[in-house]
């Protein structure tokens, strides 16, 4: 039975290698033909047109064709990858669409993905001298959204010559606050917490910027975004006993789409203002919604006066003060209204000349932080020039005057109008730029004059002002903060528990500055290059500390560490006992910021030694203070780098007891520390 069998099969595998031959022979495939083999194959792409000459600010739409294996040809639309070579001469779009943006020539490139075929075309831009980039524009500038949601920004380029387009390549996207809502690479908002925050665009080729708020309100509903990804492993075993008795009451209603929040009235801030003639002031239109939460409808409200003779208004509600009298200003949005009183004043004889017009100052303008401004050309007589510019109450500004051929001053006086406060002088010899630094508004305008007395009759000076833009830190970071550089300075209001702290900058990869300001500037601290910057012993007024950053050298994009530590002198010091006295020293630099203290017992008013020496680590005679943290001057030669040795005298004054402050800048090392009274050396 079994040699049957395998007789059989052997036969049929003699018949089936024997057909296949046979189809062989005669030139038969045995595979299904699918007709894929006989398509036309893409063979080439070409950019329509190969060339373009464009103006600043224009553009033009570029095509890609292919061409078949079959000679015929056709768009492609899809399946494109688009670059430049110089984003600063032109940009591209994932369309294809080339927007001019600097002088130039410019290679577009494109690749057909699936093929990995690519083509490209020539982009040149002339040399302009009548069209140039203005402005940079984020649209909208207010967007209002509830948690969840999402919002489209666009930055708009404005060109010398009326031209404007959107910008979507060399652009830099940030958000204030991360956490109530996000800003991707294209500009897309993404809504998180409650709250408000600032999101601000940087184009990067010519560093121009604007910013946009966002006011983030709690959805009224449940989550209106579906999972978007259904549960991957179904049930595959059915209830085998299904509920017999099915729910007789089934809710008939689906859970409805919560309804967004609408509109509920408009308020005008403040509600009434006085102003003299000539003066401005910034009105806020505030938005009230059916859920609670309110918004800055101010840029898209529209503003109108009852009386312009008395005083008009801006589409960004900024008030101007023309006439003695009154008025009513009023904001409209929608079908919503809210109002404000006006009185103004006229304006009083001071005596002072501002450029041709007796009594009443010079406007330069409303400005919020951050904002630089030069103007120049103004021009100076014997006797005073009086100006006034506009600011956000509360505002950090600096003003200077420079480039007159011969001595000018500088005074300014806050916001009184009357000249009877006087709040700084700058009143440097010669022609060295005068400068009041670092000022805080305590109404919206400020007055300054210039003093022209010690000049020539007609000199031209510049006046240079800077608005600061001021940050709330609710809470120091334990690691710090990391600063980038913006070109700017920027103010940080943090709010502090210690009494008196020590303000570091760290970890820097450009040249940045470092001021600490309360009633004045306490501290500056400017090293030069990449070096720390410290402010030492600085005390926290009302548990809020003003700490400035300064990035005006340092290249875009360079970096900082801002850390505050607990002032030297709270720190728990060793007792060295009465002088004369030797101490061996081991310092360790990540042990409080390397800060190492000793309490020395003194003799009142008498003056000692001190002297640090033998050194196997960079060590630095730091600080002398009294128990209090206050400062005791110790001169001689402290603060050298590497193992140089180092000494001071100072006096003990009224001290039994003072606080003697070293630094060790590396990670472990030893030194000795001695202190004897003056006399016995």
């Amino acid at each position: 039975m079994f040699k049957d069998l395998l007789a059989r099969r052997n036969a049929l595998l003699q018949t089936a290698f024997a057909l296949h031959f046979l189809w062989a022979a005669v030139g038969c495939d045995t595979k299904t033909p699918t007709g894929e083999e006989n398509a036309p194959q893409l063979v080439r792409i070409s950019i329509d047109p190969p060339s373009s000459s464009l103006e600043l600010g224009h553009s033009v739409q570029l095509t890609v064709t292919g061409i078949y294996s079959n000679d015929t040809s056709g768009v492609i639309q899809a399946g494109l990858a688009w670059s430049t070579n110089e984003p600063n001469v032109a940009t591209i779009s994932t369309t294809g669409s080339v927007i001019a943006t600097g002088a130039g020539q410019a290679t577009i490139r494109v690749m057909e993905q699936s093929s990995g075929l690519s083509a490209t075309a020539t982009v040149s831009v002339p040399q302009s001298t009548s069209t140039r980039l203005v402005t940079v524009t984020l649209s909208p500038r207010i967007v209002e959204c509830v948690t969840g949601a999402q919002s489209r920004l666009t930055l708009n380029a404005t060109y010398s010559d009326g031209i404007t387009t959107p910008l979507s390549e060399a652009v830099v996207w940030t958000s204030d606050a991360p956490a109530r809502a996000t800003v991707s690479s294209t500009g897309l908002v993404r809504c998180l917490q409650t709250g408000q925050t600032t999101i601000r665009a940087v184009h990067s080729p010519s560093r121009l910027r604007s910013q946009a708020s966002v006011v983030i309100r709690a959805s009224t509903g449940p989550n209106p975004e579906p999972n978007p990804e259904p549960n991957p492993e179904p049930n595959p075993e059915p209830n085998p006993e299904p509920n017999p008795e099915p729910n007789p009451e089934p809710n008939p209603e689906p859970n409805p789409e919560p309804e967004p929040a609408t509109l509920s009235s408009i308020s005008v801030s403040p509600t009434s203002t006085n102003l003299v003639a000539g003066q401005t002031s910034s009105l806020t239109a505030i938005g009230s919604y059916s859920n609670g939460t309110t918004a800055n409808l101010t840029s898209l409200s529209t503003w109108v006066s009852s009386n312009p003779s008395v005083a008009t208004v801006s589409s960004n509600g900024l008030l101007t003060a023309s006439g003695p009298g009154t008025s009513t200003i009023t904001a409209s949005y929608g079908s919503f209204n809210g109002t404000t009183a006006v009185t103004v004043q006229a304006a009083p004889v001071t005596g002072f000349h501002a450029e041709g017009s007796l009594g009443a100052p010079l406007d330069l303008g409303y400005f919020t932080g951050p904002h630089q401004e030069s103007l120049t050309g103004h021009q100076v007589d014997k006797t005073e020039s009086f100006y006034s510019f506009g600011l956000p109450t509360g505002s950090f500004y600096t003003v200077m005057v420079g480039g007159a051929a011969d001595d000018i001053d500088l005074y300014t006086v806050g916001g009184d109008a009357t000249f009877q406060t006087l709040e700084c002088q700058g009143r440097r010899a010669g022609t060295e730029t005068e400068l009041c630094v670092l000022l805080q508004a305590t109404t919206d305008r400020v007055y300054f004059f210039v003093d022209g007395y010690h000049t020539t009759e007609g000199a031209q000076f510049t006046i240079a002002i800077e608005v600061f833009e001021t940050i709330e830190v609710p809470t120091m970071p334990a690691g710090g903060i990391l600063m980038d550089s913006n070109g700017t300075s920027r103010i940080l209001a943090i709010s502090l528990a210690d009494p008196v702290v020590d303000v570091w900058l760290t970890d820097l990869s450009g040249d940045f500055d470092l001021f600490v300001r309360q009633n004045t500037i306490d501290c500056l601290s400017a090293a030069g290059g990449a070096e720390a910057e410290y402010c030492t012993n600085m005390s926290v007024q009302n548990n809020v500390l003003y700490v400035g950053v300064d990035s005006y050298l340092a290249p875009f994009g360079a970096t900082a560490t801002l850390s505050i530590t607990p002032a030297f002198f709270e720190a728990e010091a060793v007792d060295l006992g009465p002088a004369p006295t030797f101490h061996f020293g081991e310092g360790n630099s990540l042990d409080n910021n390397g800060i190492s203290q000793y309490l020395l017992s003194v003799e009142q008013n008498t003056s000692y030694d001190l002297f640090l020496f033998d050194m196997s680590v960079d060590a630095d005679l730091w600080a002398i203070t009294d128990t209090d943290g206050n400062q005791i001057a110790c001169e001689g030669t402290v603060q050298q780098s590497g193992f140089t040795n180092e000494f001071c005298t100072f006096n003990s004054g009224s001290n039994t007891e003072v606080v003697i402050s070293t630094w060790v800048w590396t990670e472990a090392g030893a030194y000795v520390l001695s202190a004897m009274p003056s006399s016995q050396n």
